[in-house]
């Protein structure tokens, strides 16, 4: 009867050990490496201009996408959408610190308080953007494709 407990506590230990071994080995190595971007859009000042979406993304056909990537008092990124003339008021706008922007040229991730997203550099010319905003108005603009104005 001891001899049978014994065997059922070995064998219930080295399932045990099966599982954890299991479990450590399918860990992803992407996490076991730290992610250290450049974060090098500031310095990458022939990209620093406005570009507007070639479609509209609002419900008028004159409401695009604008963005105005610089390196402004801190902030990185302004987007808002509507015309191409700037917003004053903040509440009409989204804007980005340059701290709140990570990643490598030519991909670039983003978050903050109010949205989230991420952008890439296709060429000197042109930007793809996808964002979400996390309050209302919800908004969830994907793959927007904006040209830069000359």
């Amino acid at each position: 009867m001891e001899a049978l407990r014994f065997i059922k506590i070995i064998f219930i230990f080295s399932i045990s050990l099966l599982v954890i071994f299991f479990l450590i080995s399918c860990q992803s190595p992407i996490f076991q490496i730290p992610y250290n971007a450049k974060n090098d859009l500031a310095t990458n000042i022939q990209y620093h201009n406005k570009y507007i979406s070639k479609s509209s993304v609002g419900q008028n056909p004159n409401e695009k996408l604008n963005v105005l990537i610089t390196n402004d008092n801190g902030i990185g990124i302004y987007m808002w959408i509507g015309s191409a003339s700037f917003p004053i008021k903040d509440n009409q706008r989204f804007d980005i610190k340059t701290s709140d922007i990570d990643g490598e040229f030519p991909h670039y991730a983003f978050n903050n308080d109010e949205l989230v997203g991420k952008f890439t550099i296709v060429n000197q010319n042109v930007i793809t953007i996808t964002f979400a905003t996390l309050y209302q108005p919800y908004l969830n603009i994907q793959n927007i494709t904006c040209n830069k104005i000359q």
